[in-house]
């Protein structure tokens, strides 16, 4: 799995652009939500990371972001061909707080490429939306977006059924970086259950404008679950995600 995110920036009309800002390249490889330092960075872009630790993943939940609506969510997982994710379930504890524990092993989806990252649930569904995101702080101005993912949808409980299981990916700008409800992303593009029907499915943009006022820019991978009947262990919903590759290019004033 390769993760990228380049922003460049122009510094004069007779400047060629220059790298800024580059997100770190986190493509999951080591199982974690920890950064890497992209390669082409250069020894005075590192130093801006005196621990050698370069921004990384943030998982969404009621510890993390202030405004969460929901239960505690299931857990992102990391997977391989040979470790799949397990089955999650929620349920309510003897004190009322709800509480996600694996109840089976999914055999679906098996990761695209490396290591891929996804989440599955069963139980009731009251846990909002799960998601992971990284944030950047980039020159404020208007961007052309270009991006590209692999993305495996399924709810096994009705699978023909449009619109229960999403997985969708955003990128959010400006005073709504880091908020549980987003009412408009700058850019949003969901992949529903009844469109991957399980199997991986390469999605991409090109050239998609977009406008940050403040430089604050964050892309999110997202688990939407809209259906609240109870979902049983074996017809668990799934979302995954791998390859992804997002690219901001400045639009020249």
């Amino acid at each position: 799995m390769k993760f990228m995110l380049t922003i460049l920036c122009v510094v004069a009309l007779a400047v060629p652009a220059v790298a800024e800002n580059l997100l770190s390249n986190a493509d999951f490889e080591h199982g974690d939500l920890a950064g890497v330092l992209p390669r082409w960075w250069t020894k005075q872009e590192a130093d801006r990371y005196p621990l050698g630790i370069p921004p990384g993943w943030t998982e969404a939940g009621p510890k993390t972001v202030g405004s969460w609506q929901g239960g505690a969510p299931v857990p992102v997982q990391f997977f391989t061909k040979d470790a799949p994710m397990y089955v999650h379930e929620l349920s309510v504890d003897d004190k009322g707080e709800q509480r996600a524990k694996r109840v089976a092993v999914a055999t679906s989806p098996v990761a695209k490429t490396g290591y891929s990252i996804g989440w599955t649930l069963a139980g009731p569904n009251a846990m909002g939306h799960p998601w992971v995101s990284q944030m950047v702080t980039v020159t404020p101005g208007k961007y052309l977006l270009r991006a590209s993912w692999d993305v495996a949808v399924k709810n096994q409980l009705s699978p023909a059924k449009k619109h229960e299981t999403a997985g969708v990916f955003q990128v959010i700008v400006d005073q709504w970086v880091g908020q549980y409800d987003v009412p408009k992303p700058a850019f949003e593009k969901a992949v529903w259950n009844d469109e991957s029907k399980g199997k991986w499915l390469s999605q991409a943009v090109n050239g998609h404008l977009i406008e940050t006022k403040t430089g604050g820019v964050e892309v999110r991978l997202m688990f939407r679950e809209t259906r609240r009947d109870t979902i049983p262990a074996e017809k668990y919903s799934f979302v995954a995600f791998d390859n992804i590759a997002v690219d901001l290019i400045p639009v020249k004033r």
